[in-house]
């Protein structure tokens, strides 16, 4: 797949396999192709209630009114008109999924910084690893439907870094250990998951066609 003749090294086998089920089921129909897009970006749309609530701490109107406009924005035509650009939906539904689970799971929306763990050892701290991985893993599924879906796991660290920052400029206690356990887990899922796509991709060299990049080939420097 990426070895010799043009290749510009994009891996999107999430997006590649929604288009394939679409054309399982209407073959050829564009219309199909669109109502996909309009579902997941509907989908998009009401994840973000929750993520200004969780993140943002928003009241719920605020939250619902900023829903409203995101789903409204004329920004977003071009992702409902052009298929191709599916990509970046499911990128973004990844990507709060996962924002909004590690930020519960970690606990960083209470006060306690307990989230779904209630100890130090035992099933609740399984439960909020389970939890972070979950969230690192979807991550990483952005990641393979649009490449930009990979930057949400060092923001899964800054999510870390600034809750400590917050906890020690306001006096709280913070739980180091923990939060060194989370960003342990985010590091080695991004390290595992780039050295993989690395390998796969066979390296980071592109040699775009000149369809797809043409200003590469153009002999005119101004």
């Amino acid at each position: 797949m990426f070895d010799g003749g043009w290749t510009h090294k994009s891996f999107r086998p999430i997006t590649t396999i929604t288009y394939r089920w679409n054309y399982l089921l209407h073959g050829l129909d564009s219309s199909g192709f669109h109502i996909a897009n309009f579902l997941l970006h509907a989908a998009v749309s009401v994840l973000m209630i929750p993520l200004c609530t969780v993140v943002l701490r928003a009241p719920r109107l605020l939250a619902v009114i900023g829903a409203a406009l995101f789903a409204s924005h004329p920004v977003h035509t071009e992702n409902l008109l052009y298929l191709v650009c599916r990509a970046d939906i499911l990128a973004a539904l990844f990507t709060i999924l996962s924002i909004i689970l590690y930020i519960l799971a970690a606990g960083h929306n209470s006060k306690t910084d307990s989230g779904f763990a209630r100890n130090e050892e035992g099933p609740h701290w399984v439960l909020m690893m389970s939890g972070c991985l979950l969230a690192c893993l979807l991550a990483v599924a952005g990641g393979l439907s649009k490449e930009a879906g990979f930057t949400v796991l060092p923001i899964l660290v800054g999510i870390e870094v600034l809750h400590l920052w917050r906890s020690l400029r306001d006096g709280r206690p913070a739980n180091y250990s923990r939060a060194t356990q989370r960003i342990a887990m985010v590091c080695s899922v991004t390290i595992a998951c780039l050295l993989w796509r690395y390998s796969h991709t066979r390296g980071t060299d592109v040699n775009m066609s000149p369809q797809d990049n043409p200003v590469q080939f153009e002999t005119d420097r101004l």
